[in-house]
Parts: C-alpha cells; sequence; structure tokens
C-alpha cells in the first residue's frame, strides 16, 4: 500500500510521529508543504494523510490552491483521506470553502482532553473498537475548528470545546480528527514540555497536563485501521451491502 502524507507541520515532525503507527507493509511518501515540496495528483496512492499545522486553517497558505485541489480529487477517485487537526479542519475547508472553519469562541483546546463518541465514533476510535465505549482521552492542541460539514459526513465524536472533534463520511471516503491520534502519551507529554512557555502564555498549567495521558485511545489500532480496511469509514470494513472505498 502506498500513502502520501502531505505534512503541513513548520518543523516537519507530523509525518514522523505518524510514521511509527503505520503498518510495515505500507510506502510512505512525504511532501513538506511549507517548504514548497510538489503536491501530486492522488491517483497513484491508495491513501492520503494531511498532517496537523501550527498555521491556522483561517489563513491562505501558499500551498492552499494545490491541497485544495488534491481533496476534491481523491475525494472523485474515492482514496480514502484522514485528516488530522489542520488536516481535518482542511478536508472541510477544500470541500465547502472557508466559512466551514472558524476560530474557536473559547480559545485554544490543549491538553489530554475528553470527547464523547458515536456508535460509529467508538467503532473507529476506541481502542476496544466496538460500540460499548462512550468517550475516550485525547492530545488536544488547536484554535481553530470546523463548523460545516459536507450533506454526507457524520459526526462522530465531539465535545463542549468543539462540536465537530471528529467526522466519517462514507460517500467522500474521508476521516477528520480534530485531536492528534500520533501522539501517545510518553510523546504527547514531551510535546507538551516543549511546548510549556505557550501553554503558560494560555494560562495553562503544563506540570498539570503532563500528568494525564490517553485513555481508550490506541494510535497503532487507528492507523491500522486507516491503512488496511477496504474503508467506507465505518469499523469492520464497510456497511454491509454499500460500495467499498479504494
Amino acid at each position: 500500500m502506498k500513502v502520501l502524507v502531505l505534512d503541513y507541520s513548520l518543523d516537519r515532525q507530523e509525518s514522523r510521529h505518524i510514521a511509527r503507527w503505520l503498518p510495515r507493509s505500507v510506502r510512505m511518501d512525504v511532501r513538506w508543504t511549507v517548504d514548497n515540496d510538489t503536491i501530486p495528483s492522488p491517483d497513484s496512492y491508495d491513501r492520503v494523510i494531511h498532517t496537523g499545522s501550527a498555521l491556522s486553517i483561517c489563513e491562505d497558505a501558499d500551498f492552499m490552491a494545490a491541497a485544495t485541489e488534491l481533496v476534491r480529487a481523491a475525494a472523485s477517485l474515492e482514496i480514502a483521506q484522514l485528516g488530522i487537526c489542520y488536516g481535518h479542519q482542511l478536508l472541510c475547508r477544500a470541500m465547502l470553502g472557508r466559512g466551514a472553519v472558524e476560530r474557536c469562541a473559547d480559545g485554544i483546546e490543549a491538553g489530554w482532553r475528553a470527547i464523547d463518541l458515536s456508535t460509529t465514533g467508538s467503532r473507529l476510535l476506541s481502542e476496544k473498537g466496538d460500540d460499548r465505549s462512550p468517550s475516550i482521552t485525547v492530545f488536544q492542541s488547536h484554535r481553530d475548528h470546523v463548523v460545516e460539514l459536507p450533506d454526507s459526513a457524520e459526526v462522530i465524536a465531539w465535545n463542549d470545546h468543539a462540536r465537530v472533534q471528529a467526522f466519517a463520511d462514507q460517500q467522500l471516503c474521508m476521516l477528520g480528527v480534530q485531536f492528534h491520534p500520533e501522539f501517545d502519551r510518553d510523546s504527547g507529554n514531551k510535546a507538551f514540555e516543549d511546548d510549556s512557555s505557550r501553554l503558560l502564555e494560555e494560562g495553562l498549567d503544563p506540570g498539570e497536563i503532563v500528568r494525564g495521558g490517553p485513555s481508550g485511545f490506541s494510535p497503532s489500532l487507528l492507523f491500522g485501521r486507516f491503512c488496511s480496511e477496504p474503508l467506507c469509514l465505518v469499523a469492520n470494513g464497510c456497511l454491509e451491502g454499500e460500495r467499498a472505498c479504494t
């Protein structure tokens, strides 16, 4: 399987964290968009992953037009796409325009935060992979959020800070997660420690944050499901009787 990773991070580290969790059979092609790497046509890939970024989705980046074209092309080709934080927001902006994303009314959300799951969300995102997990605790760091989804999309996770913490779109073959699934307890808490000055400026306590960690969630399971299943973006493959995404 060949996976295109569009890395929107300023430090080129997002794809490195993601690579830890991809199945060994995956061939990963990384493009660093902020360094003006060429964004290719998606037609030679089996999956596309859009990473997080310190950039704001509410602002226009140099790569935005090319990234938008790729999102739409992959959707038309039924190539499954996973969007993470900035990438999650990008999927919706690409399909619906700038009005699909906004700044969070409550400001930054950062730390190990709980999100509630729908039945589909529990099957896709929880460590158990069934519908018996009403919530999980995950790595959060964002100021922007999605406020509008494609008509075919389903909200599968939410909390009080952002009503679209994750969505699945069977028709467009998209999965978007506002949180960062690439961070486990050790790597996530190191990231918070490295970012402690900014967290303090935001009125948050880094010491309190790093005493926490993820709960009910496994990075390897999520990335494994995304790469290995015939995704229509529901657990255990496609809904019975529905067509399969590539």
